[in-house]
């Protein structure tokens, strides 16, 4: 039996960003702080050497930071 899949269903305040590579650089969780807020993600995790940069980036906006 087949089920029907609302398409209408926002998944990205479901979705953890995440950017956990070793040559993650500055720019990059820049970048991903950008997508998470522009597509409305729950949160952007990154190692713990980009935390601050993240959280100050996130700053009143409604992604979360997450390590």
């Amino acid at each position: 039996m087949a089920t029907s899949i609302d398409s209408n269903i926002d998944i990205a305040p479901l979705i953890d960003h995440s950017l956990l590579g070793a040559a993650a650089t500055s720019s990059h969780v820049e970048q991903w702080c950008e997508e998470a807020d522009r597509f409305h993600f729950a949160a952007v995790c990154v190692n713990p050497c980009h935390v601050r940069q993240a959280v100050e980036l996130l700053h009143n906006k409604n992604p979360k930071s997450a390590l």
